[in-house]
């Protein structure tokens, strides 16, 4: 007689499903994120006056910058979380807090000191961008998340077999 133990087979099915959240996963939203920064920050401002964009050299949009949890397995449920740590830059001379608040979506600046160049106002400069809403979006939309979980149990896992819905 054959028994199996359905407990030990789901902890070791999430364990493995942990890992590839952690790995694949992690690495397709980090990838999606930095796209949706450049889309969204750098194509639509894309030479500042005060500070010059560090984009995937340090700036927002470099994914080492993206900072990834461990895993936390409650019940049936992989929690992994991506948190993009990047830093201001220091300005080249301090005029208010636009380059944190451009960068970091900030609420609002103290003073009124930027020369914002043709005519634009500081309203169109300090609007927020969120990316990170932004990046959920896409993912639902070219569900790239799930093609990442499909390939890590494919290739790394040996799973032979991955539907994707």
């Amino acid at each position: 007689m054959w028994m199996v133990n359905l407990e030990k087979l789901n902890k070791n099915l999430m364990l493995i499903i942990a890992d590839v959240i952690k790995n694949e996963v992690a690495e397709a939203v980090k990838k999606e994120e930095s796209q949706t920064i450049h889309d969204t920050i750098y194509d639509d401002f894309p030479n500042p006056i005060e500070y010059i964009r560090r984009k995937d050299s340090g700036g927002l949009s470099d994914k080492s910058n993206m900072e990834v949890s461990n895993a936390i397995l409650t019940g049936n449920t992989v929690i992994v979380r991506i948190r993009n740590k990047t830093k201001g830059q220091s300005a080249k001379k301090v005029v208010n807090n636009l380059q944190y608040i451009v960068e970091m979506n900030a609420k609002n600046a103290e003073g009124d000191y930027y020369d914002y160049p043709n005519g634009v106002t500081k309203e169109f400069y300090l609007k927020r961008r969120p990316f990170q809403a932004n990046t959920v979006l896409r993912l639902k939309k070219n569900k790239g998340h799930l093609y990442a979980i499909k390939k890590g149990l494919m290739t790394r896992h040996g799973i032979e077999k991955v539907t994707i819905r």
